[in-house]
Parts: structure tokens; C-alpha cells; sequence
């Protein structure tokens, strides 16, 4: 039987589930950028897939440490990227300790999502700034942005291929 009083308000889980989604983009744009990184250009697709498949068995910390050695990281944003590894590892691992018997107290819930809020706006903004400094390094050797956008085009189409063949399957 289902006790209501257990179950918090929607806005609660929309936070939590867009945190988790957004700290997982967080990753996975810098597993991104160490693959391109690490592979040259003419290195094939496969291989490049095959050393994200890698790079995606491992920690946060250790993403972030080997993107560090890779490329210079302001301080600033190496800061930012170490308290997002921490906001990261306290929603995942610690989040439920803390506020998972909030639907007892709407203002438990109030606290939880300032907090999911404030945690989701930092991986996101991360997000925003990995993938423009991904951008300038592209362009600075000498691609042009219609190419740029072009292949970030050709990348998405070709996820969307693939869900749309999962869902087939």
C-alpha cells in the first residue's frame, strides 16, 4: 500500500531528475573533450568511441584530473569543476541521507530543491562553458564555424538515429 504522505511534491523530483541529468551532461561533455583530445583527427570513429566507452567506467574525479593534464584549465574553472565534483557526489551518493523523508516537511522540500537548483545551475553552466572553450580550440585550428556547427549537426542527427533505432529494436 501506498502512503502518500510519503511521496513529495512533483517539483521535488523535476529538480532532482534535471540535477542528476544535468551533472551526467557535465560528464559526459568532458569525456568528450578528452577523447578529442587524446585521439587525433584522423584517428576513426570507432576508436574514439571505444576510449569513451573508457573514460565512462570512470570517476568524475579522475575524468576531470585526466582532462586537467590534457589541457590548461583556468583556476577558476578547475575550482568550479571540483566543487561540481563535490555537488555531484552529494547528490548521487548522499542526497537521499540528507532530504529523503522530505515529503514529511514542505519545507525540507523547499530546502532540497534550493539546493538541487543551485547544484544543477553550476553543472549546467560548466556545461556552457566546456563546450564554448571545445568550440574555440576547434576553431583556433583553423576549422571554420559552418563546419563546426555542421559537425555538431551531423553528431546530433546521428544520436537521434541511434535512439530511434533502440526504439525499433
Amino acid at each position: 500500500m501506498e502512503d502518500n504522505r510519503l511521496i513529495p511534491k512533483e517539483e521535488f523530483f523535476y529538480e532532482l531528475g534535471l540535477t542528476v541529468f544535468q551533472a551526467q551532461a557535465l560528464e559526459d561533455i568532458l569525456i568528450t573533450l578528452f577523447a578529442t583530445l587524446h585521439v587525433s583527427e584522423e584517428t576513426a570513429h570507432e576508436a574514439i568511441r571505444n576510449l569513451m566507452d573508457i573514460k565512462y567506467k570512470q570517476s568524475l574525479g579522475k575524468i576531470i584530473k585526466d582532462v586537467s593534464k590534457k589541457v590548461v584549465i583556468p583556476q577558476e574553472i578547475l575550482a568550479e569543476l571540483e566543487e561540481a565534483l563535490e555537488k555531484r557526489n552529494w547528490v548521487v551518493h548522499h542526497f537521499f541521507r540528507e532530504f529523503g523523508m522530505a515529503a514529511l516537511s514542505l519545507e525540507a522540500q523547499d530546502m532540497a530543491i534550493v539546493k538541487l537548483k543551485e547544484c544543477r545551475e553550476l553543472f549546467d553552466n560548466l556545461c556552457a562553458h566546456v563546450y564554448e572553450q571545445v568550440k574555440v580550440r576547434e576553431l583556433d585550428s583553423g576549422e571554420s564555424e559552418e563546419s563546426f556547427n555542421k559537425d555538431l549537426e551531423t553528431i546530433c542527427n546521428e544520436y537521434i538515429e541511434s535512439i530511434e533505432d533502440v526504439k525499433k529494436s
